[in-house]
Formats: structure tokens, sequence, C-alpha cells
């Protein structure tokens, strides 16, 4: 896209994110096509709040090295539900900033713990408890959004 910048394309990302029953099975669908012998596990639920986390992140211009910290498992622990990788990566198609694929994505390292008002609306999420302990905190601020 000529005259695009990098300003542009951080406030351009709002576009359009409503995460319609047609898109999550759009992507559904490309990610099947990109894995055709793989048996997919992939919960609408579980593909929005995955969705919800990598949005409160910032993203690099491009993927690097994978995470330190697993992404399924902080995801998991952050929302309260089962989060399988295929749910993620349906998220990751989905979302308008998140280049890569599982586990490298161009998610920054200095990672937000979102605000738990993200899960409004995603039914079962908080429902079950995935206590993850580490060593140090992965999270290197909070999100303050209401």
């Amino acid at each position: 896209m000529k005259g695009f910048t990098a300003k542009d394309f951080r406030v351009a990302w709002w576009m359009d994110v409503t995460l319609t029953k047609s898109k999550i099975e759009a992507a559904k669908i490309k990610l099947q096509e990109k894995w055709p012998d793989q048996v997919m596990h992939m919960r609408d639920d579980a593909i929005r709040a995955a969705y919800q986390w990598l949005d409160a992140q910032r993203f690099m211009i491009h993927p690097g090295d994978s995470l330190v910290w697993s992404l399924k498992d902080l995801i998991e622990a952050w929302a309260g539900i089962y989060v399988s990788i295929d749910d993620i990566e349906v998220a990751a198609i989905l979302h308008p900033r998140v280049l890569g694929e599982y586990p490298r994505y161009n998610i920054a390292h200095d990672l937000i713990h979102p605000a738990k008002s993200r899960l409004q609306g995603i039914v079962p999420a908080s429902r079950d408890s995935y206590p993850v302990r580490y060593r140090r905190n992965p999270y290197r601020s909070k999100e303050t959004k209401g």
C-alpha cells in the first residue's frame, strides 16, 4: 500500500473487529485448509477469549522468536477456560495485527495482563480454574481498561 506508514497501521487496526459467527467459521475453514489432515479442536468462546488476550498485547512489525512463556497456558489462566492451539491459531487469523504462526507471532515480549472486562459476553469464561505458577510474573504491566 503506497504511503502506508507504521503510524497508519497502529491507527487503522480497529477496522472491523466484531467477531461474528460467520467470520469465526471462515477463519476455521482457512485453518483447516492449511492443515487438512489434522483434527481440529475449535470452540467459538475459546477463540473469542484468545482473540481478546491477543488484542491486549503490543505488537512488533515482524514475527520474532516464540515467547519464553507458554502462550496457551497464559491465555487459559487469564480466561479460565480450556484453549487449544487451534483456537489461538484461528484467533490469530482473525486479528488484523497478528502476524506469524503459533508460537511465533509478532507479539512483543513485554506482555500486558488483559483486563477481565474483555471476557464479558464470553459464556464459559472464568468458570474453570487454571492456576499457572511461574517463578516470576510473565506480565510487564496490567491493562487498565474498565
